[in-house]
């Protein structure tokens, strides 16, 4: 029976030498591929919130560059600010998101 290997990265040759990849954590791989300038006033998006330990959708209403954060409004309350690597979706404005 074949044995699926987990992913060790890229095979790289620093000066001759092979030297392996490092490898990416699903965090990583999943959470760390948004950019602040992705997000505009009015998109939609889901959150993943730390505190709870559930997602919430939310709309984004203001973006700070410098400490790469976003603030964003649920159906419930109102001027929420999360880090950019909590954002699990990102969806151009969809007037029934929250509903």
């Amino acid at each position: 029976m074949h044995v699926r290997k987990p992913y060790g990265g890229r095979e790289k040759y620093n000066k001759g030498e092979k030297v392996r990849g490092t490898y990416k954590t699903p965090y990583e791989m999943n959470f760390f591929c948004f950019d602040i300038k992705d997000f505009r006033s009015m998109d939609s998006i889901t959150v993943y919130m730390p505190e709870t330990k559930s997602k919430v959708k939310g709309v984004v209403t203001d973006t700070d560059n410098t400490l790469r954060e976003i603030t964003f409004n649920t159906l419930t309350e109102n001027g929420l600010k999360t880090n950019i690597n909590n954002i699990c979706f990102l969806k151009e404005y969809d007037k029934t998101w929250l509903e």
